[in-house]
């Protein structure tokens, strides 16, 4: 399999280690204690693949790319391409250099996106009204009842296919996660529209119009997958943002609200919030 990388997969890759996060329950697999290696499970081109991610000597980060023969729960897998990154290029793809405060992995990869856009909406709607810890034990549970596996080296690694997780959930109308019955709906209806081919055409007008999906789970959604794209409907009644702002700008607990947070990020791109939520996530 050749795989030439450009711009565009530098931010998949950025996406990639944050579903890493959440397949490993939010912690990379590192193979060592000096966090010099990691691996991560994701597709390219339709093909399941193993990327495994190291620092050498000489700064560079190498992409170990290793190709799944075939879709089967257990699959064999063969070593393909080898491709290098320099740092600065990658760190200015991932827009490292940036004033906010706020963590990075050893290799300066920060973790700012879902992995595909259905990820991004399961978990929103799951996260609803509800802890962060709680949304995640919800998401979990979405991946271990749904998501495929493979083996490699005596270790299970899970995708998510949502062509075959969505046959399912239409064909059973029902959703295998202790949620509530609204939620539920929203994801069999969005099963539908994705058998039917119904979000092509306008996402964000499609998936406000579902019960189930209010106006929160909506910015959050295009929070998490376009955080380089400007917009309107930034969610400033979220907690989790008010919590951040009070982190990076050392303010007490709690005094932030709703109309202070509109103040702070009146006139900022979704990608600058979006970093005070991440603070909140990894402080």
């Amino acid at each position: 399999m050749d795989i030439s990388l450009n711009f565009n997969h530098y931010i998949d890759l950025k996406k990639s280690i944050k579903n890493l996060c959440l397949m490993k329950k939010f912690e990379p697999y590192v193979t060592n204690e000096n966090y010099d290696f990691i691996e991560m499970p994701l597709v390219v081109d339709g093909n399941y693949v193993l990327l495994k991610i190291y620092q050498e000597k000489d700064a560079l980060i190498k992409l170990h790319y290793q190709e799944v023969l075939n879709s089967n729960r257990k699959s064999v897998i063969q070593e393909s391409d080898i491709v290098r990154i320099s740092r600065s290029i990658l760190n200015e793809a991932l827009d490292i250099n940036s004033n906010i405060k706020y963590k990075s992995d050893t290799f300066g990869l920060t973790i700012i996106s879902d992995a595909d856009n259905y990820t991004t909406l399961i978990r929103t709607i799951l996260a609803q009204q509800v802890s962060i810890e709680q949304a995640n034990k919800l998401f979990l549970l979405f991946i271990n009842t749904y998501g495929e596996i493979f083996e490699l080296n005596n270790k299970e690694y899970t995708f998510l296919n949502w062509d075959k997780i969505f046959s399912r959930i239409y064909k059973e109308q029902k959703v295998l996660v202790g949620t509530t019955n609204n939620r539920k709906q929203a994801i069999i209806t969005l099963a539908e529209l994705h058998i039917k081919n119904g979000l092509r055409e306008n996402v964000l007008q499609v998936i406000s119009s579902i019960k189930g999906i209010g106006a929160w789970t909506v910015q959050m959604f295009m929070l998490f997958q376009f955080p380089h794209v400007a917009f309107e409907n930034i969610p400033v009644a979220d907690i989790g943002l008010h919590r951040a702002i009070e982190k990076n700008h050392d303010l007490p607990h709690k005094s932030i609200d709703k109309s202070k947070g509109e103040s702070y990020f009146q006139n900022m791109k979704s990608i600058d919030v979006f970093k005070y939520w991440y603070i909140y996530m990894v402080e």
